[in-house]
């Protein structure tokens, strides 16, 4: 692990680091839409409690609605306070599915800061030669192949963890649009055949 760590620096141990909880997510985010995705709209089903969950609540708001007075004419002016639907099914989602949210957010953190750590290494293993050649009048050059193997290796760890988590990251962002789109389709009564 010594050795590991001279040859990548700190920025490639905080990218492990980050890889190895980043393949963790992605592998539970993956796992979770699979079983979710294979539920569909039964009984006991996410989907179902939510679109049971969005029904009662249009039915609240119907009936509190119609058992206002006709002559009520406060209520043409103000604005309605209720929220729509696509707020409430984005809301219970959110909440039943935090899951899969909690891990498509921490892959796309993984995607925009692997890149930015893998630059960070490069700079410090570019660094790391430029201070051996100003400190030698000769440098040995198998010095100098350390800084720059630092580099190389920083930025292939930082794409390396970026390209993977954006992919799963879209995958996962993907498939819960899928869901919304289902659910909808459930408040809304429409069948497709």
């Amino acid at each position: 692990m010594l050795d590991f760590y001279y040859q990548v620096g700190y920025s490639g141990l905080f990218l492990l680091l980050i890889g190895i909880v980043g393949l963790f997510m992605a592998i539970r985010g993956t796992v979770l839409v699979l079983l979710i995705k294979k539920q569909g709209l039964a009984p006991n089903s996410i989907q179902n409690q939510i679109i049971i969950t969005v029904q009662q609540c249009e039915r609240s708001e119907s009936q509190t609605t119609e058992s206002h007075d006709a002559n009520d004419f406060t209520n043409l002016t103000t604005p309605s306070s209720a929220p729509s639907r696509e707020l409430i099914i984005n809301t219970l989602m959110q909440v039943k599915m935090k899951g899969i949210y909690s891990s498509m957010y921490f892959l796309k953190l993984c995607a925009a800061i692997g890149p930015l750590l893998g630059l960070l290494g490069t700079v410090l293993g570019m660094v790391d030669v430029f201070s051996n050649l100003s400190a030698q009048t000769m440098p040995d050059p198998s010095m100098l192949a350390g800084g720059i193997w630092e580099a190389l290796l920083t930025t292939v760890m930082g794409l390396t963890l970026a390209i993977p988590a954006l992919i799963v990251h879209y995958f996962l962002l993907m498939n819960l649009r899928a869901m919304r789109n289902q659910i909808n389709l459930a408040v809304s009564n429409i069948k497709l055949s």
